[in-house]
């Protein structure tokens, strides 16, 4: 294999360039070809959480997700400029319009992919399109608030892309949603890791999972839960949807407790109201 000779300013150096049949690629460029793409996994592997058949995310329908789809196009069309960049010069007329055609066929496809479920998500989902709705909450046990685990990483967020909180004590919904109830408070805390029912809830926090279910002691008597919504309370607080607005008020404000006090004793407005609480 002869050693193919490159100069610049500072030094000359030499480079055994890989070989395909007539095709000649430098090793360095392969090199960083392989590094690129190997980031790919790492890309597309981050933390979701197991889906019920009751939470099911409006994209998992389909067989790859947006991103998936975006960054197995990018790569793959990431090779084709590479060999188009590398080898040029030595191919054949036909190697170049089989490449060209390639090239077209990888811009092509994924794009009219994303456009059709982008399309049919909006024609198919319970509110005809992609929705951005708040509702700011807390939680508190037996007098103590909870401070739910903090995102980390670039992501930012606990959840899910549909359903997930910033560390901010509030609700986001930012999607296209199959049904409303993918907008319920039972699917928000199913989404961030804990759960609610009319009896129990389970918060995610730094020290781990905090439950309560009726009954359980507080303060050194048995405790009960209550859910209110905008200071009122709720029955089958897993099955409300919050309300469809953008900005707090007038989106939602949800409290839930589990104390041993009686329900009328229990200040049912979050801290944004300045009402003094007494729980």
């Amino acid at each position: 294999m002869k050693c193919r000779k490159f100069t610049n300013s500072k030094k000359n150096y030499c480079e055994f360039p890989i070989t395909f049949g007539n095709l000649r690629f430098p090793t360095k460029g392969v090199c960083w070809l392989i590094a690129a793409l190997l980031l790919i996994p790492l890309a597309v592997a981050h933390e979701t959480p197991e889906h019920t058949e009751e939470f099911i995310p409006a994209a998992a329908q389909y067989s790859f997700t947006p991103w998936q789809v975006v960054l197995y196009a990018g790569a793959l069309l990431l090779v084709l400029l590479f060999v188009a960049w590398c080898c040029q010069q030595k191919m054949s007329e036909g190697q170049k319009k089989a490449l060209f055609l390639a090239i077209v066929i990888v811009t092509i496809v994924p794009t009219a992919y994303l456009v059709y479920t982008t399309v049919h998500l909006n024609v198919v989902s319970a509110t005809a399109g992609p929705v951005h709705w708040h509702a700011d909450y807390e939680v508190w046990i037996c007098g103590q608030e909870m401070s739910i685990e903090k995102p980390a990483g670039v992501v930012n967020r606990i959840g899910s892309p549909l359903v997930h909180d910033h560390g901010d004590n509030r609700i986001h919904i930012e999607g296209v949603l199959r049904s409303r109830q993918e907008a319920s408070l039972g699917a928000f805390f199913h989404a961030i890791g804990g759960a609610l029912e009319s009896s129990e809830v389970i918060v995610p926090t730094h020290e781990g999972l905090v439950a309560k279910d009726n009954g359980d002691l507080c303060d050194g008597a048995p405790g009960k839960l209550y859910v209110f919504v905008n200071g009122k309370q709720i029955q089958d607080p897993a099955d409300y949807v919050i309300a469809p607005h953008e900005t707090v008020p007038p989106g939602d404000t949800v409290k839930i407790v589990f104390t041993s006090e009686a329900a009328e004793q229990i200040n049912p407005y979050t801290k944004q109201f300045g009402r003094e609480r007494a729980i």
